[in-house]
């Protein structure tokens, strides 16, 4: 699951996972080596993934599924755009949705 969130994380804020490379100042082979779970960041890692924007929290609990990153993201960015109301109606949509890919 580790490697997925990183996945998750460079494709939301960075658009790859070569572009997060960049940005970290990371050879991407080094990056695969964390994506495909053969090998754990170290602490130099996890500060760089932590400067760029990943919540460390998010990333290396097992427990908190990877739509959570989306929650938050959507959680701390929609109130600077929408009205209260518009919120209320993206989190109902995005519920739907939910409800919908669980097949319940």
């Amino acid at each position: 699951m580790f490697g997925e969130k990183i996945k998750t994380f460079a494709k939301k804020k960075f658009g790859s996972l070569t572009n997060l490379c960049e940005k970290i100042e990371m050879p991407t082979q080094q990056m695969w080596a964390y994506t495909s779970e053969n090998s754990k960041p170290s602490y130099d890692v996890l500060v760089r993934l932590y400067q760029a924007g990943c919540d460390l929290n998010w990333l290396v609990d097992e427990n908190k599924p990877i739509n959570e990153f989306f929650d938050n993201e959507m959680k701390e960015n929609t109130e600077e755009y929408f009205t209260p109301e518009q919120v209320e109606a993206i989190k109902g949509i995005f519920e739907a949705f939910k409800f919908k890919l669980n097949g319940k």
